[in-house]
């Protein structure tokens, strides 16, 4: 196991992605190392499965949410990484932090108004989160 964050590069990469990171798709002869363009390579070869919304509207604000949440929100991403399993507590946090919070409450409260489901509903997510619980790894700057 390979602890990731930003920085992190894996020698076992070299030369199958050319950044060292994940995520890395490898499909034949194609190799494609972004997970934006993994989605949406996925989404062109297998369109039954439907991984965008298939009205043109509701596609094109699904892309643009996932290319803003992708690209941006740099001061959240620093100050609170991904730990499902750390007790939940109030962190004293920035101005810049505070700023992407509510933009993401905007999306996250615009969406819900216009299309009515959340995310925790889901198999998929209910999945992930249970194994994100289980996780043992420990890493400590992500344990704050």
């Amino acid at each position: 196991m390979v602890p990731l964050d930003e920085h992190v590069k894996i020698p076992e990469l070299k030369g199958i992605s050319p950044t060292g990171k994940v995520p890395c798709l490898v499909d034949g002869d194609v190799t494609i190392w972004e997970s934006l363009a993994i989605a949406e390579y996925l989404a062109e070869k297998h369109p039954a499965k439907i991984l965008w919304p298939l009205p043109e509207n509701m596609r094109c604000h699904a892309r643009a949410i996932s290319a803003e949440m992708h690209a941006g929100f740099g001061a959240l991403r620093t100050a609170c990484p991904m730990n499902m399993r750390r007790p939940e507590r109030i962190l004293a946090v920035g101005d810049d932090v505070n700023a992407d919070v509510a933009r993401i409450m905007d999306i996250w409260t615009d969406c819900l108004a216009r299309y009515g489901e959340a995310m925790e509903s889901m198999p998929a997510w209910q999945e992930w989160h249970q194994a994100a619980l289980a996780e043992t790894a420990f890493m400590p700057v992500n344990e704050v």
